[in-house]
């Protein structure tokens, strides 16, 4: 087969698919032989906006931040608790230096101990704001709570004496105006709880009361008798000075009730029982006679 070749200058144009041929056969560059370079330079653009090994990439770099991030916030919670470990470790330590070193100490120091003590406490809650005074007192009612829950009954039976001790000392050096102004509080502070208590407390705090009247009745002497009734006595005529109205007409309803139910008992424990229904012709026949 006879090969027919064209001269130079009547060789086809660059665009045709023969001259594709030719000039792939004389350079080594195979863009030219597949598709066309700016086809190529769009794929090229499409594969490198969001080819799948960097996505696997950025995943597994997503992946390991997240690890990390866990790594460190164990660590931080595991390094607080070591924190807080050490520091009631510490304090503890603290604690029975200071028991033994105040179990060696004077009269004198114990006294300058507690005054100093007595005057920095004044000042740090005279200087707290209220959002720290009830982080104080709630901190303070939740110790005692847990001391008093661990505490044994010889622990308690101390205790108790010594907050005796401690009020009777504290209402004897009480000025007669603090005293009336904590009377005053205390009573107040008995309404509210009295007003807010609910049917069956109030009849769990009157059997209490009953029983401990009863105990105190049991062991105290003439003397004391003698003081309690004027103190009663005292009390009464101050209530029936004070009252209202509504308290005198309920007064007088609980005095009649009780007074009917010490007879009903009277003729219940006596040798002359009448019967109900004796008892019923008689009132009716009283009635009559008195309207006559």
């Amino acid at each position: 087969m006879d090969v027919k070749w064209y001269p130079k200058a009547c060789r086809p144009a660059n665009g045709s698919f023969k001259s594709k041929i030719v000039l792939a056969a004389q350079s080594p560059d195979s863009q030219l032989a597949g598709p066309s370079s700016l086809h190529s330079a769009k794929l090229e653009k499409s594969t490198s906006k969001d080819p799948v090994g960097e996505k696997q990439e950025e995943n597994a770099e997503h992946a390991f931040d997240g690890l990390m991030a866990i790594a460190y916030a164990v660590d931080v919670i595991e390094k607080e608790e070591e924190n807080q470990q050490k520091l009631k470790k510490r304090r503890l330590e603290d604690a029975a230096r200071k028991r033994e070193k105040r179990a060696l100490e004077s009269k004198a120091e114990k006294r300058r101990r507690l005054a100093k003590n007595k005057a920095s406490g004044q000042k740090r809650r005279a200087m707290e704001s209220e959002e720290e005074r009830r982080y104080r007192l709630d901190r303070d009612a939740e110790r005692k709570k847990n001391r008093r829950c661990n505490e044994t009954e010889e622990e308690g039976l101390i205790r108790r004496e010594k907050s005796l001790g401690h009020r009777r000392k504290y209402l004897a050096n009480q000025s007669p105006d603090a005293a009336k102004a904590r009377r005053a509080r205390e009573a107040a502070r008995r309404r509210e709880g009295l007003a807010k208590e609910t049917k069956e407390q109030a009849d769990i705090r009157r059997e209490k009361n009953a029983i401990r009247r009863r105990e105190a009745l049991k062991n105290e002497t003439p003397e004391q008798a003698a003081i309690r009734r004027e103190k009663d006595a005292m009390r009464r005529r101050k209530y029936l000075r004070n009252e209202t109205d509504e308290e005198k007409k309920a007064r007088l309803a609980r005095d009649a009730k009780r007074k009917k139910k010490a007879r009903r008992e009277a003729a219940d424990d006596s040798d002359e029982y009448v019967p109900p229904a004796d008892f019923a012709s008689r009132l009716m026949a009283h009635r009559m006679s008195s309207r006559k």
